[in-house]
């Protein structure tokens, strides 16, 4: 059975920093959210049963109740920020995964949408995400004046570089690097909210709807529906914080004729309803 941390380990607030070694992490589990950094090593990350490799610069976001271990290949050094969201700000207090976070009006400019599982993507650092987290380490250690609000910063600034990531935001150009999906990719862009059929998408390639599902996907990343969806999604997003359209309307600008249908989209992808996104997310 996993063992559970709990919140004795906070002291002046709801966040902890530090630095150590590890060989194996026993399975456990926390009532609060974790960014682990690998500094040095490899291995793997197992969270919920699902099994991923890691490798120096690789660094997980592990949400609140989720089970995980790593099993290090030898030693790996590990940097860790723990926190409860609340930390950041007292309205993320009801959050307690990272798409609920990437909903909440903080990130609202940014419009994210997470349609994967966090788990299954591994976050790739850079020299800023590094430079990060040693700030981060140097500002708990001292706690000199201020340290906290310096803490605050930068866990929101590594959340929006992580989420950058995985966001809309990487595809709302075309790439440049294929005429003929770049074309296509305009054509959804400007008739998301209308039935678009796979078939026609393919006849602007040339090519047979099995072949466009798979070259499309290999292009952006994702599946024409999923992409749809994403962008469907967001411009709900922006309708319901900027207006006071009803949501059976702002469903039917965006394409979905029934509302409790778009209702389970929008939920599946904000993790909450669109009204109480509404709500959650109004200043």
């Amino acid at each position: 059975m996993p063992f559970r941390l709990d919140k004795s380990i906070f002291k002046k607030a709801n966040v902890f920093i530090d630095r150590h070694e590890i060989e194996d992490v026993e399975a456990h589990s926390h009532d609060f959210m974790e960014i682990a950094f690998i500094y040095i090593g490899s291995g793997k990350h197992i969270v919920n049963e699902k099994e991923m490799n890691y490798e120096k610069g690789d660094y997980f976001i592990i949400n609140q109740n989720a089970t995980h271990r790593f099993i290090s290949n030898g030693k790996s050094v590990i940097y860790n920020c723990i926190f409860t969201l609340d930390f950041l700000d007292l309205s993320m207090l009801h959050i307690t995964d990272l798409n609920q976070l990437a909903a909440h009006h903080l990130f609202s400019p940014l419009m994210i949408t997470i349609e994967v599982s966090p788990y299954d993507y591994t976050y790739k650092s850079n020299k800023k995400i590094k430079e990060l987290f040693e700030e981060m380490l140097s500002e708990y250690e001292r706690q000199e004046t201020g340290y906290l609000k310096i803490l605050q910063a930068d866990v929101l600034k590594l959340i929006v570089l992580s989420l950058r990531q995985i966001s809309l935001l990487k595809l709302n150009l075309p790439l440049n690097d294929n005429e003929t999906y770049d074309k296509i990719i305009r054509h959804i862009y400007e008739h998301y909210n209308s039935e678009i059929k796979r078939e026609t998408l393919a006849n602007m390639a040339y090519v047979s709807g099995e072949h466009f599902s798979r070259q499309f996907k290999k292009y952006m990343g994702i599946s024409t529906t999923q992409f749809v969806k994403l962008l469907r999604v967001n411009e709900a997003r922006k309708l319901l914080l900027t207006t006071n359209l009803p949501v059976v309307e702002i469903a039917g600008k965006v394409g979905y004729s029934d509302e409790k249908h778009f209702a389970k989209v929008f939920g599946a992808m904000a993790g909450m309803p669109p009204s109480k996104y509404r709500k959650s997310n109004s200043f």
